[in-house]
């Protein structure tokens, strides 16, 4: 809703759900002070001054980011800066400290650590995963299709062309986060901008799905389990040219299977952190948006 041809009904909006926060928070603080016995299960439930501070500060960062956005309608260093600001200090007034979790795959003896059979199968099974995906990556896949060129472009316009647009208007249009991605392992390689970063680019984030699929698997059906989907998941042929395309399809498995597992981890556990982790895996998960600007 917030653009500038639809200015004026996403402020509207926006002030609605401050006043709406306002008036529950009002409400609460009445219901409080008249409940007498179970006012103190209803405190438990308060945030303490450090972490409505926390709250205040994402409100706040939410706004100036917002500011910028109808501004300059483009990715600023002021505007990313309020962005993460906002993000990490919203998560940070709900977070709660994590039940241990236990690592396994390794023991400590007086003589170092050293690992187990299962720690040493998962280090096997990540690097048959590497093996699958950069053997003989400059020749497979051989030819680049008329995506690959599209995304050149776009990757070009942010590199040379210093443009931070939020949405890429070519193709029928596509999100930004492999543009950007890309373009920043141009900028810390110096590589040219070719097919070859195009599949580096898509090959590195998507090495993440594979620990995802183990944790999700542990997760419901024991760590034997894990391996054995990890490691179908490593040489699995779907999987392992869909992260060899250079395309950003290939980040819906990575982000999909982090994303299941901070679900189940949450609805097993009652863990607060992992439902505002799984907030952050469903932004991305993703493939294609619509924005109108």
């Amino acid at each position: 809703m917030l653009s500038t041809n639809r200015l004026w009904p996403g402020l509207g909006l926006y002030v609605v759900s401050v006043g709406l926060w306002l008036c529950n928070k009002s409400i609460y603080s009445l219901r409080s002070d008249k409940t007498g016995g179970s006012a103190g299960d209803i405190q438990s439930w308060k945030l303490s001054r450090a972490r409505q501070f926390l709250l205040n500060l994402s409100i706040f960062a939410t706004y100036i980011n917002i500011g910028v956005t109808l501004g300059y309608k483009g990715f600023t260093w002021i505007g990313v800066i309020a962005w993460g600001v906002s993000v990490s200090a919203f998560m940070a007034a709900f977070w709660q400290k994590r039940s241990h979790m236990k690592v396994v795959g390794y023991h400590l003896t007086s003589s170092g650590i050293h690992l187990t059979w299962h720690g040493l199968a998962f280090i096997v099974i990540i690097l048959l995963g590497v093996f699958c995906r950069i053997w003989r990556l400059q020749e497979v896949p051989p030819e680049m299709t008329l995506d690959h060129t599209q995304n050149l472009l776009d990757i070009r316009d942010i590199v040379e062309g210093g443009l931070r647009p939020f949405f890429f208007n070519r193709n029928t249009g596509r999100e930004p986060l492999l543009f950007y991605w890309t373009a920043f392992l141009v900028w810390l390689t110096q590589h040219p901008i070719d097919f070859a970063i195009l599949k580096v680019g898509t090959i590195l984030p998507s090495l993440l799905t594979l620990p995802g699929v183990y944790l999700l698997a542990r997760e419901l059906y024991g760590r034997t389990t894990g391996l054995w989907a990890m490691g179908f998941a490593a040489i699995a042929s779907w999987l392992v040219i869909l992260n060899r395309t250079g395309l950003r399809l290939s980040f819906a498995p990575m982000f999909s299977a982090w994303a299941f597992y901070y679900l189940m981890r949450g609805l097993k556990k009652g863990e607060r952190e992992s439902f505002l982790l799984l907030g952050l895996c469903l932004v991305q998960t993703q493939t294609r948006i619509s924005v109108w600007w």
